[in-house]
């Protein structure tokens, strides 16, 4: 018979890993958006002058 035991260690390094990522993906995802207006911005700057 085999032992499960939970590791307290474990999961809170887990939790930070996960949470590290999700900051990652949140900021590339926010810097696009930024991007795309600037863009956003400059045509319509071109189409209007």
């Amino acid at each position: 018979m085999v032992n499960f035991g939970i590791v307290i260690d474990e999961i809170v390094e887990l939790g930070t890993q996960i949470a590290t990522s999700g900051a990652i993906r949140v900021a590339e995802a926010a810097r696009d958006d930024v991007f795309e207006h600037i863009i956003a911005v400059a045509v319509l700057i071109y189409q209007t002058g």
